[in-house]
């Protein structure tokens, strides 16, 4: 168990170290969104699987979740990543780590915190992201939004016309106003064939935690920081992600390498689901080697 401070959150976590005196590379692992906690099974598979193949892993729990005090809720992405880079000089103090070989493990929301963490830490070298959106929050609702509708047999012009109610919707959730343009706009919907397969949606609520919170980062844009940042960065998607535009995703990260003169390996996995898993729980063959052979020439 290693505990750590950020202002007055305290963090608590498991490092996962590999057999030997080291020092190790190693890699903190930041969350998707909701509650997540140490349990949660991507970050305790990755801590085991790449501690047994030489590189160490600190897996958390959130704030407010677990054994970590605080409210992930009362928080932006800005916080979240503050509690990583507290969690990043928790592992430069130790001797059993290597010092010049410190990574970032972001998967889903941690997509957009841990860049964030990174570009913040003046320890961070290297970075993998996980099914990654270098979209903001509410754009990447869209594309999940616009999933959902295509699996329900929506066509592409009504499902775009559904995305164009879902923005109008998000102005108003974001500022209060313009109630007069979302009502003529929900009402013109209603009358369409595609509106009570897309849920009915009528107007959004403003309050409670939860919506708060998403209004508070709902326009949080990463594609600055992926800019800016100047570090080697392995993206992994699925290709059968139904939350994340894996081919748009690899596009735009592409743009941004190409453009910005980035170190970015991206690899796109046929069968991938989200957690990049076929089925929940089974990784690619290969997945396990990619990322060590890839830490390793990294180092």
């Amino acid at each position: 168990a290693i505990t750590w401070k950020n202002g007055d959150v305290s963090l608590a976590g498991t490092l996962y170290l590999p057999d030997g005196n080291g020092p190790h590379p190693a890699f903190i692992s930041l969350h998707g969104s909701g509650p997540d906690g140490r349990s949660a099974f991507t970050y305790a598979r990755y801590a085991r699987e790449l501690s047994k193949r030489g590189i160490a892993v600190l897996i958390y729990d959130k704030r407010g979740v677990g054994e970590s005090t605080g409210d992930w809720m009362q928080s932006d992405y800005r916080d979240l990543a503050m509690d990583a880079v507290k969690g990043i000089e928790a592992l430069v103090a130790r001797h059993d780590i290597d010092k010049q070989s410190i990574g970032v493990i972001g998967a889903s929301e941690g997509g957009w915190t841990g860049p964030l963490a990174a570009s913040i830490s003046q320890h961070v070298s290297m970075m993998i992201l996980i099914s990654a959106p270098p979209v903001s929050p509410f754009e990447q609702g869209l594309w999940e939004y616009g999933f959902a509708l295509k699996s329900k047999g929506l066509s592409e012009a009504d499902i775009e016309e559904a995305i164009a109610l879902e923005r109008v919707r998000g102005a108003y959730q974001k500022t209060g106003q313009d109630e007069a343009v979302l009502d003529t706009a929900i009402e013109a919907a209603s009358a369409r064939p595609w509106y009570e397969a897309a849920g009915s949606p009528g107007r959004p609520g403003r309050s409670g935690e939860r919506v708060e919170w998403y209004i508070r980062n709902m326009d949080y844009d990463p594609r600055p920081v992926l800019e800016h940042i100047n570090i080697p960065t392995l993206l992994l998607y699925g290709a059968k992600d139904d939350l994340v535009d894996a081919a748009e995703s690899a596009r735009i990260m592409r743009e941004i390498a190409q453009e910005k003169g980035k170190d970015f390996t991206i690899h796109v996995y046929p069968e991938g689901q989200h957690n990049l898993t076929s089925n929940g729980i089974a990784f690619p063959d290969d997945h396990w080697s990619r990322i060590v052979d890839w830490v390793q020439l990294k180092r």
